[in-house]
């Protein structure tokens, strides 16, 4: 299982983005993944966020949001029950934000590997001995 952060989707549906590594999207086509419910809004504020740069079309985003299905992303609305215990304090404690600390969070409470493109969470992560994707 894999927890995947909005850093690392972007790459799947921008196409002025890099391509991860042929690896990492191997891993990432044929491995379960799972998000907090945050993930949803901040993709879409990714995608948002590119129309208004004028990265890509606002007709290109209604082509892109489909592209999401495939992907076959689990949402753990147990997240949720966590977000003033287990989060807030991970958040504390590695300086991130409570969003980054939501991915974090599930990846070490559901002992999987977490697909990030964000340093702070990545560096967050290592300290907590949890398995990374990132390039």
């Amino acid at each position: 299982m894999i927890v995947i952060d909005a850093s690392i989707t972007a790459p799947f549906l921008l196409n002025d983005e890099p391509s991860p590594p042929p690896e990492i999207a191997h891993r990432l086509a044929r491995e379960a993944l799972i998000a907090p419910p945050h993930w949803v809004f901040e993709t879409g504020n990714l995608l948002l966020n590119a129309v208004r740069r004028k990265r890509i079309a606002r007709t290109m985003l209604e082509a892109i949001v489909p592209q999401l299905r495939p992907m076959d992303v689990t949402i753990a609305s147990d997240s949720l029950d966590r977000v003033w215990t287990d989060t807030i304090r991970l958040a504390e404690d590695h300086r991130l934000t409570i969003y980054d600390a939501g991915y974090l969070e599930l990846a070490w409470r559901r002992d999987a590997a977490l697909a990030s493109l964000d340093d702070d969470l990545v560096k967050a992560a290592r300290t907590l001995d949890i398995p990374i994707l990132t390039y």
